[in-house]
């Protein structure tokens, strides 16, 4: 199944999945990095988990984590299973994969992909046996190897291949193994002698939409290359062969002499023309020890090269040159092409890119910008509270260095100030006039669950107190008493908060300001309460408690009508409860709350009977 578009979410566009059956590494890995996020979106996003199931025999190779996820924000962890196997090999056949992703709030987004591993070899059924052609020129003293091309797999052509070979020397060479190669072809040195060549391959298949399969092949070749000939020892055998021919008795006796000879001044007629033309004649000189039953080559050189000292290096060009790898008399220089990919994300026609043209050897790629779309984005843009105060503190910059004091301010309270704080004091200033004698001391902060109390003396003339958390106007408390207070839920999260408390007249005009800072850990994390069903259909009113299970000491449950524990939402009745959709929160002493829990509640209607008789 392709990637999941998702309309509904304001944190995620696409959700898509990389699936990796590495049968190199024996491991499936499932990652979502394909995903496409909106903006910040996946911070807000809770979790992802992987389901990976054997469709072929109906067994379940990985299960959904029985809690928390398998995957969570940034998300470029990657999920990593063993494949299953069976003495020794893997359990081949089509495997499902599947992705759930949670989106805040708690919906569930799936995306499934379907993945057929199979043996690559009938011969072998964990990996691949492949060979290569060692060939010998006798006449230009080298010996090229050519390994095999990995085979195609599910109908596939493999894109990249990870190599490690290894060549072994004739053992008079002396010369020490050849380790650590990667390319496919190349050439060494010649020496009459057996030559092994052996490795590993893991080729990776791209099987399309974000499924690829890692393959691995071994690689097992011997030959004995053979250059000079023992013409003393040959020609004493056909000495011998021209002889019998004179005591052979009968004609048949008399015919395979003959052939034997025929046979063997074709075969060394052949190896002389093959070693001439540059090819290799070692299954040439077999053939003809075969024929006269004798060793006929020698190690004339005992353990030198073929053709010492004359052998030129070959060099092998692929791309610009830019890394080098040396085996034997082979230099492989190679480059890295890429294939670049020019996206636009989807952003409402602003900036839209063309297919490549190719014209004279150029291609060409136009990027178009619509500043209509632009500017129809920032209106919108702009109508949020959010984008309303930041263009309001870029206007109130333009009144930093003027001097409050006029309007009884100092230069740190003007500096704390919104805009629309600033324009509310300069117009009360000129409405009202005046000077404010307002006093207030004794600041203290103390926390509650996730509130923070800050408490303060008023001590003469004072209206009203202005609380400011972080420079921003948090609330405003009336002085109708001596002592005052106020609360300031959620700001004992563990960060550093600085506060200031603006003591005012009823003239508007400002008194004196006390400041601080308070850190205050809050809540800790609460287990949400369980249900048993979060969809219920039944007579009403309902009563929604006892859905609940039972809780730990200390933990009440607590229902809203909406997924906040704001006082407006709560349900004052939940054993009354009607249609609609109610959340339960998990509540301890000091007023810290869990994640909401969702319950639908459907009211029946009555009952229905069939129809019945009608006599009449």
């Amino acid at each position: 199944m392709p990637a999941t578009k998702i309309s509904d979410s304001a944190n995620i566009a696409i959700l898509d999945s990389k699936i990796t059956a590495n049968m190199c590494a024996g491991v499936f890995t499932v990652d979502i990095s394909p995903s496409v996020f909106l903006g910040a979106g996946a911070q807000n996003i809770l979790g992802a988990s992987v389901k990976i199931t054997n469709i072929s025999n109906g067994t379940t190779t990985k299960e959904y984590p029985s809690s928390g996820y398998d995957i969570v924000t940034p998300f470029t962890s990657v999920v990593s299973v063993n494949i299953p196997t069976i003495a020794g090999t893997y359990q081949y056949g089509k495997y499902s994969f599947t992705v759930q992703l949670t989106d805040a709030g708690g919906k569930i987004y799936e995306v499934t992909k379907n993945v057929s591993i199979c043996a690559p070899d009938s011969k072998n059924k964990k990996y691949g046996t492949l060979s290569a052609q060692l060939n010998g020129s006798c006449k230009t003293g080298k010996l090229a190897v050519i390994a095999d091309p990995v085979p195609v797999y599910n109908g596939v052509i493999s894109d990249s291949q990870v190599n490690d070979f290894s060549l072994e020397y004739p053992t008079k060479s002396t010369l020490a193994v050849l380790d650590d190669i990667s390319v496919t072809n190349f050439s060494v040195v010649l020496f009459e002698g057996v030559y092994a060549f052996s490795g590993t391959s893991c080729a990776n298949y791209n099987l399309g939409d974000n499924v690829f399969a890692k393959v691995s092949y071994h690689y097992k070749r011997e030959k004995d290359i053979r250059c000079a000939l023992d013409e003393e020892c040959i020609s004493a055998r056909l000495k011998q062969l021209v002889d019998q021919l004179d005591t052979d008795c009968s004609d048949k006796e008399k015919k395979e002499t003959q052939d034997v000879i025929i046979k063997t001044l074709l075969l060394v007629k052949s190896i002389e023309t093959t070693i001439n033309a540059g090819f290799d004649a070692s299954d040439y000189v077999a053939e003809l020890e075969t024929v006269l039953g004798c060793v006929c080559t020698c190690n004339c050189g005992e353990g030198a090269p073929v053709i010492p000292d004359t052998v030129g290096n070959d060099v092998v060009l692929q791309g610009c040159g830019i890394e080098t790898e040396v085996n034997g008399l082979t230099t492989t220089y190679t480059i890295n092409n890429y294939d670049y990919i020019v996206e636009v994300a989807e952003n409402g026609g602003a900036l839209t890119i063309n297919t490549p043209v190719l014209t004279d050897c150029t291609k060409r790629q136009t990027i178009t910008f619509d500043i209509t779309k632009v500017y129809a984005q920032i209106k919108t843009q702009i109508n949020t509270d959010t984008e309303y105060n930041f263009w309001a503190s870029v206007v109130n910059k333009s009144w930093d260095g003027v001097l409050p004091e006029c309007l009884g301010y100092t230069q740190a309270q003007w500096a704390a100030l919104t805009f629309k704080q600033r324009s509310a004091a300069l117009f009360a200033s000129v409405c009202a006039g005046g000077v404010c004698n307002a006093v207030i001391s004794g600041d203290i902060t103390s926390n509650s669950g996730s509130s923070v109390n800050i408490g303060w003396v008023n001590k003469s003339g004072v209206y009203e107190v202005a609380i400011y958390i972080d420079d921003i106007l948090t609330g405003t408390v009336l002085a109708t008493a001596s002592l005052g207070g106020f609360i300031a839920p959620g700001f004992a999260d563990g960060s550093a908060h600085s506060y200031s408390l603006v003591a005012k007249c009823s003239n508007g005009s400002i008194g004196n300001t006390l400041t601080g800072d308070f850190t205050y850990f809050g809540c800790p994390t609460i287990a949400p309460p369980t249900v048993t069903s979060a969809n219920i259909t039944a007579s009403c009113p309902y009563n929604l408690t006892a859905l609940v299970g039972a809780l730990p000491a200390g933990i009440a449950a607590e229902w809203h009508s909406q997924n906040n524990t704001n006082a407006q939402t709560l349900v004052a009745n939940p054993s009354q409860a009607t249609d609609g959709t109610y959340y339960v929160f998990a509540k301890n002493s000091n007023g810290c709350y869990s994640v909401g829990v969702a319950v639908v509640l459907v009211c029946a209607t009555g009952n229905c009977t069939a129809p019945q008789n009608l006599i009449a």
